[in-house]
């Protein structure tokens, strides 16, 4: 699923709409301050539209994760 440039490294994080600008600008200074970076940029998500992800993969060479429901799940039941 991971690694499609057969590397170990990812940089994942973790976002939705709202904070979708702040997910532009850690990619975009990541890659400057490391323009050797050949692993994967993975954004897992909650319901993030088709067109937004193709405005952050228009910039940026990004895979997308959905959350499962079975993780919302437990974070409801952990922020209860």
């Amino acid at each position: 699923m991971l690694n499609h440039n057969h590397t170990n490294r990812a940089v994942v994080t973790v976002t939705n709409e709202v904070y979708l600008e702040g997910t532009k600008v850690l990619f975009y200074s990541f890659l400057k301050h490391n323009p050797d970076y050949t692993g994967d940029l993975v954004v897992i998500h909650d319901k993030i539209s088709l067109r937004k992800q193709s405005e952050l993969k228009r910039l940026f060479p990004v895979q997308f994760h959905q959350i499962s429901e079975s993780l919302k799940n437990k974070l409801h039941l952990l922020v209860n």
